[in-house]
């Protein structure tokens, strides 16, 4: 059986610039204007204090318009959860444009807080008002960048790149069986679409005896002077199988002519880790390049340490090898490598990707002392937690993290509103034990509001989640965060775990008046013309409101009817003033044989749209 997929202009180069705009905001600040332009900030300000925010990466985009449209894509880091974004200001003096962007802090410096590290991205327009034979410079939080680059000539009207296919960067494989009886299973691929302009291309798969072949291509721009918003998606391809798998066993995949071997996954099933195949022996263990290094500590007695290291693959025929800790007095030295290429003349792409390891360091560090981690020769101070603040009574603000432990509760917001953490099931792959199956944390929570029961609800947190584990509860959105401590770290315990949540009310404005927070997404079908196979499947959000944060940053499903299904998170751009979601999505597939089907489309909170075809 072949499968066949090819996506219609979703997410080509002027709908990716259109999402620049969209995020940016319908109703830019005009550069020619020296009035500072400020972001609204989330909810009232209350003792606590505006710091500059660090700044992780700067991104100037020009819209293919006429006439050119600038903006600004920043890279802004929360240096812990009680950090959130505050504002950016825009000015403009003659030939500079100033962006001052700060963070919002606690004004108590001794408030207790999880540390860890987070990035969001501000996108902010410039506007149009810039003559095109003049150099600007763009200064931000006191950094300079070339804002243009001083050619004479004006933009010209914007027209349809010429595209190529290249292979696309495989995020992970696995092989899942749906029915332990009869053997049935699933294929499922996670690629990444490396910029706005990427898009998914082909997705084939054709089983040739006991290997499963599979081409997975992106269609990218062919030039390198189109401007694509610097932002990261991911595409979940799925297709049915056809042989018959048994858990636990290893079976070869052919992915854009590379092999590997995937262990088929069935969830009651607990494996052990396959041997290292003949091709991984074959590869030399390289230092590997790291990227970044954070320390995390759980809110556990005593805290238990873990180090998120980034490391950096140099193309796509390098895999992420091991990790090995030692320990020096002070000093935790973490050893970590890379599969290179068997071959080194072998033909490799030349796409850079990164992979996150999670090492765990124990709790063996004494208070008062200065340790340091060394991994591969970059360092990072290992702060040491000396009382980790309590999680099983006190109070929390709405959109703010706070943790919990089995059986406590915790008030939340200004409405006497109480949230109990009833259970947890944890069957997350021990950090000492190897695992194909890496498991995932199951909790149950229930909230009141001055006595009275929402309910009860099930939240489950899966591995390399590319959306938020959240629920409802009445008018409340409740996100699952973590779990800690790691299961198979030193002194944990079912008692000593703690959950991280966080509880928003569904509606949230920043205009007066009623806000229309009912949407609902409307499904229709197309027959694509000399393909009787081939419909174009067409989706329209209708209704909302345009600042309801609940509809953005949410993942895109369609389920095909056939076993198949296409599942994707967009790079995420959180909403500011003005701004809209996506509310409209398309995507062409070609069925195998005629048939009667019947499709759906999820998107995040959203009810189904379903829909019944029939292909001739």
């Amino acid at each position: 059986m072949t499968l066949t997929k090819k996506t219609a202009s979703m997410i080509g180069t002027t709908l990716a610039l259109m999402l620049i705009l969209a995020c940016a905001g319908t109703n830019p600040a005009n550069p020619g204007d020296s009035t500072p332009v400020r972001a609204p900030t989330s909810e009232p300000i209350e003792h606590r204090e505006s710091v500059a925010a660090p700044i992780e990466d700067v991104q100037i985009n020009v819209a293919e318009s006429f006439p050119a449209q600038y903006f600004v894509a920043i890279t802004i880091g929360l240096p812990n959860a009680c950090y959130d974004f505050g504002e950016s200001i825009v000015e403009r003096d003659g030939e500079t444009v100033r962006i001052d962007v700060t963070n919002l802090v606690p004004a108590d410096a001794t408030q207790a807080c999880a540390e860890i590290y987070r990035t969001i991205v501000e996108n902010v327009a410039l506007g149009s008002d810039f003559d095109p034979d003049i150099a600007y410079t763009l200064v931000v939080n006191g950094e300079s960048y070339q804002l243009t680059d001083g050619n004479s000539g004006s933009a010209q009207q914007p027209s349809n790149p010429d595209m190529t296919d290249v292979p696309a960067p495989i995020e992970s494989v696995q092989i899942n069986i749906t029915n332990r009886q009869t053997g049935e299973a699933t294929l499922t691929i996670v690629s990444g679409l490396p910029n706005g302009c990427a898009k998914l291309a082909q997705f084939d798969v054709n089983q040739r005896g006991d290997v499963i072949a599979v081409i997975v291509m992106n269609s990218v721009p062919s030039g390198g002077n189109i401007a694509c918003a610097s932002i990261y998606g991911i595409v979940n391809n799925q297709a049915k199988l056809r042989s018959v798998y048994t858990a636990c066993e290893t079976y070869p995949v052919e992915i854009n002519g590379e092999i590997r071997k995937v262990q088929a996954i069935d969830p009651a099933v607990r494996c052990r880790a396959p041997q290292p195949s003949p091709i991984a022996s074959d590869r030399e263990q390289v230092p590997a390049p790291i990227e970044n290094i954070q320390i995390l500590a759980t809110k556990s007695l005593p805290p238990q340490y873990t180090a998120v290291i980034t490391v950096g693959l140099p193309n796509a025929c390098y895999d992420s090898g091991e990790s090995e800790v030692t320990r020096n007095g002070t000093v935790v030295f973490i050893s970590v490598t890379n599969l290179a290429p068997a071959d080194p003349n072998a033909m490799c792409a030349e796409i850079y990707r990164m992979v996150v390891i999670h090492v765990n360091l124990g709790s063996d560090f004494e208070p008062g002392v200065e340790f340091t981690v060394d991994v591969n020769g970059k360092t990072a101070p290992l702060n040491i937690v000396v009382s980790p603040p309590s999680s099983n009574t006190g109070d929390a603000k709405y959109g703010s993290p706070f943790g919990i432990s089995q059986g406590s509760s915790v008030n939340v917001g200004s409405e006497e509103m109480e949230v109990t953490l009833e259970s947890i099931n944890d069957s997350r792959c021990p950090a000492n034990v190897t695992c194909i199956w890496m498991g995932q944390a199951v909790i149950v929570v229930s909230a009141a509001i001055q006595g009275e029961m929402l309910g009860t609800t099930e939240i489950i947190l899966e591995p390399q989640q590319s959306t938020p584990a959240t629920a409802s509860l009445g008018d409340f959105v409740i996100t699952f965060v973590s779990i800690d401590p790691y299961p198979g770290t030193a002194g944990q315990t079912k008692a000593a775990q703690v959950a991280t949540l966080i509880v928003q009310p569904k509606k949230q404005s920043g205009t007066s008046g009623n806000v229309d927070s009912q949407a609902t997404a409307q499904l229709r079908v197309e027959t694509v013309s000399g393909s009787p196979l081939t419909v174009r499947l067409i989706t329209d959000i209708v209704g909302g409101a345009d600042d309801d944060q609940n509809l953005y940053c949410q993942g895109v499903t369609w389920s095909l009817g056939d076993g198949n299904r296409i599942a994707m998170m967009p790079g995420c751009v959180m909403s500011t003033k003005g701004s809209t979601f996506s509310r409209h999505w398309e995507e062409t597939y070609t069925y195998d044989k005629p048939g009667t089907y019947e499709v759906s489309f999820t998107y995040g909170p959203l009810a189904p749209a379903t829909a019944q075809l029939t292909v001739n």
